[in-house]
């Protein structure tokens, strides 16, 4: 743990010299999520991050409980892990521009409560064959969506996830088991046990 604060620390503060403004967020490779991350995570002087739906899901939090970040801690260390929503995460960029739109809206409250966090490893936005076409060149999913985003500023708002966290509350507390996204968990099984795996997850 004591060697991970460092390493996340000396990050932060290289991140502050180039851009400005030290980072109060950290992205954990794969979504790995051990109990004691928060302790990690907070010794370096971060306040949040970001794991999947699937975490809140093997900790017991019901789908429609998932449009908000919650707390949790390791040893007193307390920070925020916002739930990356499968209905957006499967849905950007792949899915039209107003199919996202709309997903959002059935979502949204007339109070403005729920927050839809939306976190993934970039190669989908370029890096994965087609999708640089897709979203930056022909396709132009990328400019259609923030304009899409524009348009309907009147009920949706745009923010990042530490400026949600200075003005509301957690939704709840949570402890999440050791856990990663569901391919992974998929993919770190023996072979026979991963095909009986995926077998079941069609099922």
């Amino acid at each position: 743990q004591q060697a991970s604060a460092q390493t996340m620390t000396s990050v932060a503060s290289e991140l502050a010299a180039t851009f400005g403004e030290r980072p109060r967020g950290a992205w954990l490779a794969e979504r790995v999520w051990e109990p004691d991350v928060p302790t990690s995570l907070h010794d370096a002087g971060y306040a949040w991050t970001i794991v999947d739906d699937a975490h809140f899901r093997s900790g017991g939090i019901a789908d429609d409980a998932m449009w908000g970040p919650y707390s949790t801690d390791d040893q007193g260390r307390r920070i925020n892990v916002f739930g990356t929503e499968q209905g957006l995460r499967y849905r950007i960029p792949f899915r039209e521009v107003d199919d996202v739109i709309d997903y959002l809206r059935a979502n949204a409250t007339e109070a403005g409560d729920r927050l839809g966090t939306m976190g993934d490893d970039g190669e989908k936005f370029g890096a994965w064959p087609t999708t640089w076409d897709h979203c930056w060149g022909a396709g132009q999913w990328m400019e259609t969506f923030f304009t899409a985003l524009e348009e309907n500023a009147d009920w949706l708002t745009t923010l990042p996830p530490s400026d949600w966290a200075d003005a509301h509350r957690p939704v709840g507390r949570v402890y999440l088991p050791t856990s990663s996204y569901t391919e992974m968990t998929e993919w770190v099984l023996p072979p026979d046990d991963a095909i009986e795996f995926e077998e079941l997850l069609a099922k």
